[in-house]
């Protein structure tokens, strides 16, 4: 028998060393591209298409005339706000003309096998005890219970964020909490702790009005130039002049505002960037300060008690796209999306509760409507996407899943466990809710509308990846929501700007604005005291004429 020589048997066990991992990477090379199955899912998006019927409608014959005291045009929280205050203080003769199937903005949701989940907004910081009319809202829903003895809510347990809260994936590992914490330096330690102890002052200083420096909603601020002065300055320049240098605390801010606002800290006024630290003063009997109330379905829970009481009110799969003047009242044209049919609504008041690149595109004959600066709006955009996914989650070392879960360092902002609020101990498939804000120069608003759902997913997957390796052996399906238009932009000089002010300006005396986009920052309690201040004005508007 021929025998291997000592050279060649050394030689013949080093290929073989070799080939063990390469047939390995051959078999999942061709399981991956031959056999693999992609991800199931769909994009959903805000019906951009319809609302581009502004832009080309025919002129029709109108096939019904309605008459009617006050036209609300959109229903998202602003549109129902506005429409409960009417409905609570007695005015029922009013219409709320939405283009979307549904009602309810950002804040709506989709369900599937492992129980809801939203599409965009998601939560609520506990309010300060002035916002009052915020605060009688929540009782009349259930959600505060009841007040302690010294006046604080005592709030429903089920609808408090349910532990553990949030946690941050940094330096290989699962730390509690999402400000930076675990394997820092301690001199960046200690720049987060002055930073954390100044948004801590100046959440509780006033200006010289009395108010203040930072409130909700935003029109009860302080006017005071010296907080005022900072929107013209970006978030970034005021943490330079400040002396803060850790780039952990600068990733930190960084992600505070894009996740509230879409935007970075180079492009977000200071001034907006510090509302979002020091604006809110909730306190409770049965809750801490910096507690968050929510729900699997996000706010679309909160957007369902809004529009119970007026559903009967709204026409969905309804647009807008003419407003008239004519004589003391106004002609609101609407095309019924579905039926093909064209309504007309006689009006003696009107609240535009949508964005304000949509009110440019109506056709009108009011100089004032017309000539309103809508290109000082600038809009940020956001993917929401949804994994279904088993149970079955290989977790990294530290903090356990919890109901906001993020990535340092992440492009993304990270996951909502949309299952946390449910009280079943075994759930064999969870909703995570992933968040995805978009910078212009990255991907701009309208490739991100032509971008496949299997590249969407493949953006999520190298993300996850980070956490999850076998991420993709779990999703059963992922499903991602595009809002092109997604939330106002907060953008340097804008908060206290003149182009702000002016659109915020009634029409006529019988034309209002409502929406976050006349703030600077969208968020539910903007959006709520927007629908309220303009269903005021058409109220006292009413009682002065009788």
């Amino acid at each position: 028998m021929r025998q291997f020589s000592r050279k060649k048997f050394i030689i013949f066990i080093i290929l073989g060393i070799f080939a063990i991992p390469l047939v390995g990477y051959i078999y999942q090379w061709i399981k991956k591209k031959l056999l693999h199955v992609p991800i199931l899912g769909e994009i959903k998006s805000a019906s951009y298409k319809v609302g581009h019927l502004l832009w080309n409608t025919p002129f029709k014959k109108t096939d019904r005339i309605h008459e009617v005291n006050v036209v609300i045009i959109g229903s998202g929280i602003s549109g129902l706000s506005a429409a409960n205050e009417l409905f609570k203080k007695g005015e029922s003769n009013f219409v709320i003309l939405e283009l979307e199937p549904t009602a309810g903005g950002n804040a709506r949701n989709g369900e599937n096998v492992a129980g809801k989940y939203p599409f965009g907004a998601h939560y609520l910081p506990l309010p300060s005890l002035e916002m009052k009319e915020l605060i009688d809202f929540l009782k009349e829903i259930d959600v505060i219970e009841s007040f302690s003895e010294n006046g604080l809510p005592i709030y429903n347990e089920q609808y408090l964020c349910a532990a553990p809260e949030d946690r941050l994936y940094i330096h290989g590992h699962w730390q509690s909490g999402i400000v930076p914490n675990f394997g820092l330096a301690e001199d960046d330690k200690k720049q987060i702790r002055r930073f954390q102890s100044e948004m801590k002052r100046l959440k509780h200083v006033k200006g010289s009005d009395g108010l203040y420096a930072f409130s909700l909603p935003l029109k009860n601020s302080s006017k005071d130039k010296t907080y005022a002065n900072l929107d013209a300055i970006s978030m970034e320049h005021y943490l330079r002049k400040e002396g803060y240098t850790s780039t952990y605390l600068y990733w930190y801010v960084n992600y505070c505002c894009k996740d509230d606002f879409g935007t970075s800290t180079e492009d977000t006024s200071a001034w907006a960037g510090l509302h979002y630290f020091c604006s809110r003063r909730g306190v409770a009997a049965n809750s801490e300060e910096h507690d968050q109330l929510t729900w699997p379905e996000g706010n679309a829970w909160l957007m369902e008690k809004l529009k119970q009481p007026i559903a009967s009110n709204i026409r969905v799969g309804n647009l807008a796209y003419e407003v008239n003047k004519k004589g003391e009242r106004y002609e609101v044209v609407s095309l019924d999306t579905i039926t093909g049919n064209v309504e007309q609504w006689n009006c003696a008041n009107i609240i535009f509760a949508c964005p304000q690149f949509v009110i440019g595109h109506i056709r009108t004959n009011i100089a004032e409507l017309k000539n309103r600066s809508y290109d000082a709006f600038h809009y940020s955009s956001w993917m929401v996407g949804n994994l279904l996914v088993k149970n079955n989650l290989i977790e990294k070392g530290g903090a356990p899943l919890s109901w906001d879960n993020v990535i340092y360092n992440s492009p993304a902002l990270g996951y909502i466990n949309s299952n946390a609020q449910y009280v079943q101990r075994h759930q064999p498939e969870i909703n995570l809710t992933y968040y995805y804000a978009f910078d212009e120069k990255q991907m701009s608003r309208k490739k991100l509308l032509q971008t496949s759902h299997a590249e969407l997913t493949h953006m999520m997957l190298n993300d996850l990846k980070q956490v999850y390796s076998d991420i993709e052996g779990s999703i059963i399906r992922y499903d991602a929501f595009i809002w092109g238009h997604a939330m106002i932009k907060p953008q340097v000089g804008f908060i206290w700007g003149e182009e702000k002010r002016k659109a915020l300006t009634p029409i006529l005396g019988s034309i209002y604005f409502a929406h976050t986009d006349l703030s600077g920052i969208s968020i539910f309690e903007e959006a709520f005291y927007q629908g309220i201040t303009a269903a005021t004005a058409v109220l006292k508007k009413g009682n002065a004429s009788n």
